[in-house]
């Protein structure tokens, strides 16, 4: 009989406000969309444990300086013949350049391009892991490694593909930003390759794409206030949008319980 049938078993899907991640220390678990109140958890979170996202800026900016300088030393020395780069000219007159070096500059960058694109998305790694468990630490910042060139590839064609987008009369690009945004963090998560976090991330997005670009529009400017902290400010706010990405990608993965079952409607 239709009234005896046994109702749909949901005592282990992950209600708002309640645990969503491993143990009961994670956070509760929306479903897929676009949060603009993210925003302000990220910065609830930067707040609760500064030693990490703070600290981890910090570290991630002080490497950006550190690891591109001598990239850039070697670019100059090609482009112009001098490790600072151009010499004075005279007003109206360009600096010489060896035209010829251009692609090469341009492979040369990609190195360090690479390893600072898997130590950016280290703070997102972070933010994932406390939304998962309801902590992290420093060391999670640097797990990108464990997938180190589907990270970067994954990283590099997703700037690719928005400054291609932005060549076909900008709004494109925005939406190219949107679609894709996930696909350098599944790379992290889920070791997929380059071209499968790129699709996977289409999936997710498409409906969500500009949507979520508005929101990491939003986020952007948020991280941008710090600058106006005397500059300082911006550990605190610039890890806004790297937390944000994460607690959305969770959203339409799932929270990361093993026991996690989606409700049968």
């Amino acid at each position: 009989m239709r009234g005896m049938e046994t109702p749909p078993d949901f005592s282990q899907y992950p209600r708002p406000n309640l645990g969503g991640g491993f143990g009961s220390g994670g956070r509760g678990y929306r479903g897929p969309g676009v949060y603009f109140d993210y925003i302000g958890d990220s910065w609830k979170m930067v707040q609760k444990n500064m030693g990490v996202y703070v600290v981890g800026t910090l570290i991630y900016l002080v490497l950006n300086q550190i690891i591109n300088l001598p990239f850039q030393f070697i670019s100059n020395t090609l482009m112009y013949g001098n490790p600072v780069g151009a010499k004075m000219t005279t007003p109206g007159e360009f600096p010489a350049m060896n035209y010829a070096m251009i692609p090469v500059a341009i492979l040369i960058y990609l190195i360090p391009y690479a390893v600072i694109s898997v130590i950016s998305l280290g703070i997102s790694l972070c933010g994932l892991e406390e939304a998962d468990t309801g902590s992290t630490s420093l060391n999670t910042m640097f797990s990108g490694f464990k997938n180190f060139v589907n990270v970067a590839v994954t990283s590099l064609l997703y700037v690719l593909a928005i400054y291609v987008g932005m060549l076909l009369c900008i709004v494109p690009g925005f939406f190219v930003a949107g679609a894709f945004a996930f696909a350098p963090i599944i790379a992290a998560k889920e070791g997929l390759g380059p071209i499968q976090s790129m699709q996977r991330s289409y999936e997710y997005l498409k409906p969500h794409a500009w949507n979520y670009f508005g929101f990491l529009f939003v986020s952007g400017l948020v991280g941008c206030l710090g600058v106006l902290a005397c500059c300082v400010g911006v550990l605190w706010t610039m890890p806004i949008i790297n937390i944000g990405l994460a607690l959305h990608y969770r959203e339409f993965r799932g929270p990361g319980n093993q026991g996690y079952v989606a409700p049968t409607i």
